[in-house]
């Protein structure tokens, strides 16, 4: 679970264990997805024997639930000529991932009323409830409004 606006951040590992260098491709396929995924590098090239670590980071602005999407798409080919050249392969990175506002109730919610106040009264007491009903804990500061006196 994460936060709407927090960025998170899981990595996976290419490896080529072939005889000859591959090319490497990654595509956000749907426009829904795209601008809530980023993948690092995006293309690249893997020498035989040779690692390749891509990272996947999700940031959004809104509440998102995916579910095993697989809108992520990895492309690999090999980019040498000959018998082999043009072969690729395609597969899908599965991605889940949820993202929530924070949530909490005000009561009473129409706000605090103190009534008719009398010069020299006795100052009234009222009291507030603030209940956290969201997935993460939130802090808050209770002030006076500007140009408060007392």
């Amino acid at each position: 679970d994460q936060r709407v606006g927090a960025t998170a951040r899981e990595e996976m590992v290419l490896a080529n264990n072939g005889k000859y260098p591959v090319d490497f491709g990654f595509v956000v396929r749907k426009a829904a997805t795209r601008d809530l995924f980023t993948v690092e590098p995006a293309t690249g090239t893997i020498q035989p024997g040779e690692k390749e670590t891509i990272g996947v980071t999700f940031c959004s602005l809104r509440e998102v639930n995916l579910k095993d999407n697989k809108d992520i798409r990895c492309t690999i080919s090999e980019p040498h000529e000959g018998v082999c050249a043009g072969k690729f392969e395609t597969f899908d990175v599965s991605a889940s991932v949820r993202s929530y506002w924070s949530m909490f109730r005000l009561q009473p919610a129409r706000g605090v009323t103190f009534g008719a106040v009398k010069f020299n009264e006795e100052p009234r007491k009222r009291r507030f409830d603030i209940k956290n009903e969201g997935q993460f804990d939130f802090a808050f500061t209770v002030t006076g409004s500007e140009g408060d006196d007392a």
